[in-house]
């Protein structure tokens, strides 16, 4: 099951062979299905229907308050959390995220770029 990156920024991370965190409103299906924490072998792409650029390994980190994804900030691919909520909010349509929606948390990482030593994270 794909995941879309449209974001340019984060997009960009995961392109660099960085792990990127990123917030969905719901919960990946395959996660439900599969649950026990194990990274989960997938493919990302830019848009909906857009061909793939990545082969990534997911992990589910868990579900969260809008406002306790600042520890993840850093590795997110966003500035600060403005950014990062407002881009949350454009991607649905500009649903309102409020500071205690909870949203689902997943680390993502190209797969070839999983089992080298990183120092950036």
């Amino acid at each position: 099951m794909v995941i879309s990156f449209s974001s340019e920024k984060p997009r960009a991370r995961l392109l660099e062979g960085k792990r990127v965190f990123t917030a969905r409103r719901h919960r990946r299906k395959q996660c439900i299905d599969q649950p026990g924490g194990r990274g989960l072998r997938d493919w990302a792409n830019e848009k909906r229907t857009g061909p793939k650029i990545a082969d990534i390994i997911i992990f589910e980190v868990g579900q969260f308050e809008a406002r306790h994804l600042i520890s993840w900030l850093p590795w997110s691919g966003f500035d600060d959390m403005e950014e990062w909520i407002d881009e949350i909010k454009r991607l649905n349509r500009w649903k309102f995220v409020g500071a205690w929606d909870k949203l689902w948390l997943y680390m993502v990482q190209e797969r070839d770029s999983f089992f080298k030593p990183s120092s950036s994270g």
